[in-house]
């Protein structure tokens, strides 16, 4: 998470965008809520699992 935080940061001071790394670290964020800090980006697929229970059998 330090890193992709760091990645955005500087990215942001520079003015570019990046989408792809904002949504990674998103995902992350969701998969430490899920699973603890000590997850790493491996985690992420987990949080992903997780989300998509979240709508199954709802209309």
């Amino acid at each position: 998470m330090k890193d992709a935080e760091l990645i955005l940061q500087e990215a942001g001071r520079h003015g570019l965008p990046l989408p792809l790394t904002s949504v990674q670290a998103e995902l992350l964020r969701a998969a430490i809520a899920l699973q603890g800090a000590d997850n790493d980006s491996a985690a992420v697929i987990e949080a992903i699992r997780a989300g998509r229970g979240h709508g199954e059998g709802q209309s």
